[in-house]
Order: C-alpha cells, then structure tokens, then sequence
C-alpha cells in the first residue's frame, strides 16, 4: 500500500510539473490581429502616429470642388453670401429642395424629398449635401472660428437628428465633413422648434 501511495504521490508531482512547464511556455500567436495595445492600459509607441501624422491629415470626409451643379428645377430656400477662401471673390452659400412651389411662390412640402446644400463660386461649386430627407428639414448656419471657415447642418426627421460640421481647409481649398453628433435606436422626435 505504501509503494502505491509513493507511485501515485510521483505521479501527481510530475502532472504538476508538467502542467506548469506547459502552462508557462510561450505560445506562438496564430492570425491574431494586431492591437495598438500589447498590455492593458500600455500603448504599443511603434504604432502610435506622431503628433505631425495627426495634423497633416484631416479627418473626416473630403469634398473638393466639382463643376457648376443645375440648380433649374430646384427651389432656393436659402443663402449667405461669404469670400470663404479670401481671394475676393464672394461665394453663396445655398440651400435647395427638389420639391415645387406654386403658383403663390410657396413650397409644396412632400413627406420627403431632396435637398441640396452648395457652396456656389464663379466656376466651380462644393456639393455639401445631397440626400434625400424624410419627413425632416436642413437647417444651415455660416460661422468662422478663429479666421477658419464653417458651415454646420442640423438635419431633423420625425425619427433623427444629425449635426455635420464642414470646415473649408485653406491649404487644399477643399472642405471636409464631420457628422459631430446623430442619434441611434428608436428615436421619436416629439417637437421642433424651427421648421419650413
């Protein structure tokens, strides 16, 4: 009986020998995808962009400048006219809808339609906006912020709300386009204050 205490008590130190010789052996990583974060609360530096990475790029989306866009069948419901880049010649800045007026000159509002918001030039427009908007409106307000130029949309439906900021980048003569805020889930827009 003592022998096989003694061959089971062996056993029992090799198995846990084993166990931790196995368990403390490094193990090869298999497609695993790479982490800027190799320890919890440590950043990995090699993958981290510079400080100079992060300025030269803009983020958000880019819209350049396109050829004059038809605005024939559109009705203006807005506009501001502004010298955004400052070469002296003043841009407008116009807010359309696709939908009609009548004979009185009043807009002849669907449950949806397109809007169109543009920076217009002499030869060359900005497409800001192009969307289709149901049961909603496109408010629009012009600012600058320390010589920079912006203009920002408050996009309502009866199930959204959307503010996009569009800064113009004086170095690229293109704006770029940031949604700063949008709901998510079921949404029930219960009052507007503003509307057409």
């Amino acid at each position: 009986m003592k022998n096989s205490i003694k061959k089971f008590s062996l056993f029992l130190v090799v198995m846990l020998i084993l166990s931790v010789a196995v368990a403390c052996t490094p193990k090869e990583k298999v497609n695993e995808p790479e982490s800027p974060v190799d320890v919890i609360g440590q950043e990995n530096p090699q993958e981290d962009p510079s400080d100079e990475e992060l300025e030269s790029e803009p983020k958000g989306t880019i819209i350049e400048a396109t050829n004059k866009v038809d605005v024939a069948k559109l009705s203006l419901l807005d506009s501001y006219i502004f010298d955004i880049d400052g070469d002296g010649t003043e841009e407008t800045i116009s807010l359309y809808t696709a939908a009609e007026k009548d004979s009185k000159g009043e807009i002849m509002w669907d449950d949806g339609q397109n809007w169109k918001l543009l920076v217009e030039g002499v030869d060359k427009d900005y497409v800001l906006f192009d969307d289709y908007v149901q049961l909603g409106t496109i408010k629009f307000h012009v600012y600058t912020s320390d010589d920079d130029f912006y203009v920002s949309t408050i996009q309502t439906g009866t199930a959204s709300l959307k503010f996009t900021e569009y800064s113009f980048d004086k170095e690229t003569k293109n704006f770029i386009s940031n949604v700063k805020f949008e709901t998510t889930g079921n949404v029930n827009m219960l009052h507007s204050s503003f509307g057409y």
